[in-house]
């Protein structure tokens, strides 16, 4: 609840720190050109800034560990733009702008504090390529620093392909007064709060030095340092090299490049596999067209050795054959001389031939052939047979 102070005479303390306290929520952005700057030794900085148009200045400080973080050194003639507060500063009464961000808006100016910068921390070492680390193999998970739904983290995304990536995403700001304080913000967030994050990728667009002022101030410059995270910045297009750039471990020419150079193990990897599988399917089709044409020379020569086989088994057969033949011929003519040589003899001593040569054959009438004499006896009939014929006839008185 508010306090009344409407009927409270209110000492000049009191009132000026009524005053601070409706003073300090009131944020605004003013811009202006640098009339005078007072840098001496302590813990703020004091400015004076000039209405361009009007006869009106704003006498201003900073805290200097904010100061050191612009990238620049207030000079008089600097046109600027600045955010803050207003504050009176009791002792004096005196009414101050107390400001926390602080860009250029000239081009000279902004172009001569990039290179004074450039300079100063080339000589710190920041710059140096031996400091700078090799993006580790086959990344899983990026942590992605820049403005949602721009064109930017678009191409980012699509060229880094469909390779399972976690993405942490932190949106900031990426133009204006507060920037370059969001970007250190993130940097932060992700090396305090995550352990696997393997590869930080800042970007954005391109644009003019203005533009692209919160990628050249000191502050992002040394947070990039500082990252343990290997970290890939891609500000701008191919013509833009911010100071940024130059501190990251990896510098990408555009947000695609960045895509297609944290994926790139990945991407290689599948071409490797692909080529390996066209590989594995080119060995294997060489090997079985030399496998189907070993088997068929095979078969040729099985082939052939079966015939060779089977026609010198079949001369064999006919070899044996033969010899058989020749054999079996050899026994029919043996056999066929024993055989006429034993019908000869046989012939020879056929009864009939006998008969024809004057023998007779006498037998009894019961067909037994008589061969003595004393084996009939008087009045016995007997038959005798010539080659002719037989006649009959009765036994007279044996002599």
């Amino acid at each position: 609840m508010e306090k009344d102070y409407s009927n409270r005479i209110l000492t000049v303390s009191e009132y000026l720190e009524l005053i601070n306290e409706y003073l300090k929520p009131l944020n605004f952005s003013v811009s202006g050109e640098v009339s005078s700057v007072s840098d001496r030794a302590g813990n703020s900085v004091f400015f004076t800034v000039s209405d361009e148009k009007e006869p009106a200045k704003l006498e201003c400080v900073m805290w200097r560990f904010q100061y050191r973080n612009l990238g620049f050194k207030l000079e008089p003639g600097m046109k600027i733009q600045m955010s803050g507060a207003s504050n009176i500063y009791k002792p004096s009464g005196k009414l101050s702008y107390v400001a926390s961000n602080i860009i250029l808006t000239g081009e000279g100016a902004l172009q001569k504090a990039f290179e004074e910068l450039k300079e100063t921390l080339k000589n710190e070492g920041l710059f140096s390529q031996e400091r700078k680390r090799a993006l580790p193999a086959y990344p899983k998970t990026i942590g992605l620093i820049t403005a949602d739904n721009s064109d930017a983290k678009k191409d980012f995304e699509t060229h880094l392909g469909n390779y399972g990536f976690k993405i942490y995403f932190y949106d900031v700001r990426v133009e204006g007064l507060k920037s370059a304080e969001n970007v250190v913000q993130a940097i932060k967030y992700f090396n305090e709060n995550f352990t696997d994050v393997d590869i930080l990728t800042i970007t954005r667009g391109g644009g003019s030095l203005e533009s692209l002022q919160a990628f050249n101030s000191e502050g992002v410059a040394r947070a990039v340092f500082s990252s343990r995270i290997p970290v890939v910045s891609a500000i701008g297009h191919e013509r833009n090299f911010t100071i940024c750039d130059m501190v990251a471990d990896v510098r990408a020419s555009t947000p695609t490049d960045a895509g297609k150079i944290v994926s790139k193990d990945w991407r290689e990897a599948s071409q490797i596999l692909s080529q390996a599988k066209k590989d594995i399917f080119s060995a294997y089709n060489i090997a079985l067209i030399s496998y189907r044409e070993y088997l068929d020379l095979q078969a040729e020569r099985m082939s052939r050795a079966f015939k060779s086989s089977v026609v010198e088994t079949r001369n064999k057969i006919e070899n044996v054959g033969a010899n058989i033949l020749r054999e079996s011929e050899h026994l029919i003519n043996q056999n066929k001389q024993k055989l006429e040589y034993l019908g000869r003899v046989l012939d020879a001593m056929n009864p009939e031939k006998k008969l024809q040569q004057g023998y007779a054959i006498v037998r009894t009438l019961s067909g037994k052939v008589v061969r003595s004499a004393n084996s009939v006896g008087e009045g016995d009939i007997i038959k005798t047979q010539f080659f002719d014929g037989n006649i009959e006839s009765k036994v007279g008185v044996k002599s």
